[in-house]
């Protein structure tokens, strides 16, 4: 099985503990561990996150919709 990428399925901070560089250390450690590129989703209404993962060079490579919300996909390599 030969894998071409790889998918972050959900990363999630605590809202007492954002902020405080928990958030970027478990993500630099992801990146570290899997293969590139890397691919997420965001709910668009989530600014924060969409904020976060552009902040590390993440680009928004497609948009659709799930249960009423928006959602942005966002890759990096």
């Amino acid at each position: 099985m030969i894998v071409s990428n790889s998918i972050i399925v959900s990363i999630y901070v605590l809202s007492a503990y954002q902020k405080k560089g928990y958030g970027k250390k478990l993500l630099n450690k992801i990146l570290s561990e899997c293969k590139a590129p890397y691919c997420l989703a965001v709910y668009e209404e989530n600014r924060n996150a969409y904020r976060f993962y552009e902040n590390f060079g993440f680009k928004v490579t497609k948009k659709g919709s799930q249960k009423n919300h928006k959602y942005l996909e966002m890759t990096i390599s």
